[in-house]
């Protein structure tokens, strides 16, 4: 499957090579035709839905649930740290947590208590815009999450649930002198996913499966015009405790996502 990707990274260097030209046939002739470096945008961006520190959906599976004013419920024990729920602003994104908390007969409580909870579920929604180097994105994003495995004895946590996204990108192509919009409609179920409650002995999700939807619509625009592509993918994103993500498309295309950077490798950083 690796030659896949051997092959996207030799049709982007060629594209380098015969730019202008290529870009003015598909203007043209209005081929539909999708790209393997279509579908290596498609995977910069998928990137950011799953591991950007404020959009993605990694991010609501911090014990802080992505609140910047975390605080233990426990003086005595802050293995659980969460925040109550609230809405609050962060660089242009309106961010809004709720949350509740059930012990081990399905009781649900808004109070996390370490002598009964056990399971804890959380919404969490982030509306609005941000701003990279290479990017600017409008965001509007859901994630739902339900937690088994919250109690202070408890040495991993189970995490189940779904989520939507709405993406409206702009960016710089790494590897031609491009720009990009890119409109974007996400789905998600995500499916037994297990991480250590000591994120010091490793942050990384040990194992579980993401499930993922894909539809967008691709503007290129060229110096010499632009040209549009509409692309339907379905994604499955594998865990094994490493810091890097496979993530496999359903057109036999795969690739890696570094968890920490969000960088997209095409071949296994892990090595042979």
């Amino acid at each position: 499957m690796k030659k896949h990707w051997l092959l996207l990274l030799s049709g982007a260097l060629i594209w380098g090579l015969i730019g202008c030209a290529e870009s003015d046939n598909l203007t043209n002739n209005g081929s539909t035709e999708i790209s393997e470096d279509h579908y290596a945008d498609v995977a910069e961006e998928f990137a950011n839905v799953l591991s950007d520190p404020e959009e993605g959906i990694l991010f609501l599976w911090d014990d802080n649930g992505g609140g910047f004013n975390a605080e233990p419920l426990d003086s005595k024990d802050d293995q659980f740290p969460a925040v109550d729920d609230t809405t609050f602003q962060h660089n242009g994104l309106t961010i809004t947590i709720d949350r509740t908390f059930y012990d081990d007969e399905g009781n649900p409580s808004e109070e996390y208590d370490p002598e009964t909870t056990v399971r804890m579920t959380r919404l969490r929604t982030v509306v609005g815009t941000i701003e990279r180097p290479r990017r600017y994105a409008i965001i509007d994003h859901e994630g739902f999450i339900d937690v088994d495995g919250i109690a202070p004895y408890d040495i991993q946590r189970t995490i189940n649930g779904d989520g939507h996204r709405n993406v409206e990108s702009h960016f710089s192509s790494w590897w031609r002198p491009q720009h990009r919009t890119f409109i974007g409609e996400y789905t998600w179920t995500i499916n037994d996913v297990v991480r250590l409650a000591d994120h010091t002995v490793n942050p990384y999700p040990l194992s579980g499966t993401i499930d993922a939807t894909n539809h967008s619509i691709m503007t290129v625009e060229t110096p010499h015009g632009e040209y549009t592509r509409e692309v339907d993918l379905a994604l499955t994103v594998t865990f094994d405790g490493t810091r890097y993500a496979l993530v496999e498309m359903d057109n036999g295309l795969f690739y890696w996502v570094d968890l920490e950077t969000g960088q997209v490798y095409f071949e296994d950083p892990n090595g042979p």
